[in-house]
């Protein structure tokens, strides 16, 4: 659905294509590029006449230009489409002026304070901050939620990295007499270690595919928690994988490895 939006400011900016807005322009209207989108498609929409449903269904405006796709709401919120119609006699309470420098933006705050009391010397100004600083306290409540889930991440990563490590050590310690049978029998430490960590590796390897699945079916529920970044991130997912891997590596390998070198007469005796 199209939003409408009153705007009273040129379009100067390097998104939009027209001329300026004039002061007699009240019959025209800036439309966004996504709603340039849904509504002409790959048409150019400038100079096409329009009605706004919600305000006349009998007055045409004409489209004089195209703005670029902004946050109209909370930073999570997607861009709808918009469409900005000038007016010069609506009353304000107020109004946020938007400056983009190349410079420290402090170094501003005295002049650009200067040009609006030229204007109107009466004209309070008030809450002059830079962007980062406006990000930073919009994000606040999102910063926290990911800091909770970064912690709960790396607990749940602990957990599965004792489980895995614990229940193959624990097989492999549990084999130690097949293993002192086999190097009785003359297998070398190679073939040894080759054949319990492959069958320590199946089973883990299978879990994590399995939770490799899971967590993408999930995400489109965790892409409501998240947003700027895929929830079914592949950096995380290969990281995480590739961690567990090898956590269950090296708990195949260890006690393989110290078993193999065991006495193959000392482990049948004490089996």
């Amino acid at each position: 659905m199209v939003t409408s939006r009153t705007s009273s400011t040129r379009c100067r900016a390097a998104s939009c294509r027209s001329s300026d807005v004039a002061d007699s322009d009240t019959e025209t209207i800036l439309v966004s590029r996504s709603a340039a989108k849904l509504l002409w498609g790959d048409d150019s929409p400038i100079g096409r006449r329009v009605t706004l449903p919600l305000m006349s269904r009998t007055l045409h405006r004409e489209v004089i230009g195209i703005a670029g796709d902004v946050k109209q709401g909370e930073i999570a919120d997607g861009m709808a489409p918009t469409i900005y119609q000038y007016s010069r006699n609506r009353p304000w309470s107020e109004l946020v002026l938007v400056m983009r420098t190349s410079v420290t933006p402090e170094s501003l705050v005295s002049a650009a304070t200067g040009m609006i009391h030229t204007k109107d010397p009466q004209q309070p100004v008030q809450q002059v901050r830079t962007m980062e600083a406006v990000l930073d306290e919009m994000l606040t409540a999102e910063r926290f939620s990911a800091l909770l889930f970064g912690l709960f991440a790396v607990v749940a990563l602990l957990l599965a990295s004792v489980g895995i490590y614990s229940v193959l050590s624990h097989l492999v310690r549990g084999r130690r007499r097949e293993i002192g049978i086999r190097t009785a029998l003359g297998a070398s430490t190679g073939a040894v270690l080759r054949l319990v960590v492959a069958e320590g590796m199946v089973p883990a390897l299978v879990g994590i595919a399995l939770g490799v699945a899971f967590s993408v079916v999930a995400a489109r529920w965790l892409e409501q928690l998240v947003f700027g970044v895929s929830a079914s991130d592949p950096l995380t997912l290969t990281a995480v994988a590739g961690t567990l891997a090898l956590v269950a590596l090296v708990a195949s390998l260890a006690p393989a490895y110290r078993a193999s070198k065991l006495d193959p007469l000392h482990v049948l005796r004490a089996g």
